[in-house]
């Protein structure tokens, strides 16, 4: 509901490509959840994340010490 309101009915179609995000963009939304406390899914809308599973699967590897690929 979250991305329709900000988008509309755009927002509700479905994507044929994955989304490329920067190393920076990824860092700045692990730290926002952990360091701000924010929640996953204010941090996803707020940095136009397709998904959370996107950026829960972020924090998992940055938790491990994984890198995060571009």
């Amino acid at each position: 509901m979250h991305k329709y309101k900000l988008n509309g009915l755009e927002a509700l179609k479905e994507s044929k490509t994955w989304n490329r995000y920067s190393e920076e963009l990824k860092y700045e939304a692990i730290k926002s959840v952990l360091s701000e406390k924010k929640s996953i899914l204010e941090v996803t809308n707020k940095f136009g994340i397709s998904n959370h599973s996107v950026l829960s699967q972020w924090i998992s590897k940055y938790n491990d010490g994984r890198k995060l690929s571009i």
